[in-house]
């Protein structure tokens, strides 16, 4: 007999708590297993499928909603992704774009690594004109052509009908307004929003 969700039962070694989930937009249990010691090996072993393939890298795949104290969170695995390469002013630069449930992460290297880390948003209002916030998490605070390059993606992004912010990372060699007009040419010409 299965318990109801969300309850525990008493078991060999102690409580087995069983969390409420949800599978394929199915509401199951998720058994807790015993890691060590027999009961949790020949326990693996039942859930063993075809070919050696356990049902936890067969979950894994799948959407899985966990009800917390928040209420429902998804997580869809993989994150959509846009991965290209490009010539810009003689430097070869690297444009990750990725798009999560709540925002949009977007890496241009020309060095190899992060960089300058900014934070962009659109302010909530009631203004019929739309006011963005941009601000340096981490890295060069005093280069407001990199603060204008986060704005211009984000007015895009609000543009194109998305309430998601901006998490964007560039380690530039050349920030030139040729290149970062480049680079925001290249991110919107390639947007996952």
């Amino acid at each position: 007999m299965v318990p109801p969700q969300g309850s525990s039962t008493e078991g060999e070694s102690g409580p087995k708590i069983r969390p409420k989930g949800v599978v394929d937009e199915q509401h199951v249990n998720i058994p807790v297993l015993p890691l060590v010691g027999p009961e949790g090996r020949r326990r693996l072993g039942q859930l063993k499928g075809e070919k050696g393939t356990s049902r936890r890298a067969l979950v894994s795949r799948k959407k899985i909603v966990f009800h917390g104290g928040r209420g429902e969170e998804a997580m869809d695995i993989p994150v959509q992704q846009k991965k290209l390469s490009l010539d810009i002013k003689g430097n070869k630069t690297d444009i990750v774009i990725c798009a999560y449930d709540d925002h949009f992460l977007v890496i241009a290297t020309q060095i190899g690594s992060m960089g300058t880390i900014l934070h962009a948003r659109k302010e909530e209002g009631v203004s019929i004109h739309p006011t963005f916030s941009v601000s340096v998490l981490l890295g060069k605070r005093d280069e407001p052509m990199l603060v204008a390059c986060a704005r211009q993606i984000i007015e895009h992004i609000s543009n194109a009908g998305s309430s998601r912010s901006l998490v964007l990372s560039l380690g530039l060699r050349d920030q030139s307004l040729p290149t970062l007009k480049g680079i925001v040419s290249a991110v919107t010409e390639n947007c996952l929003w």
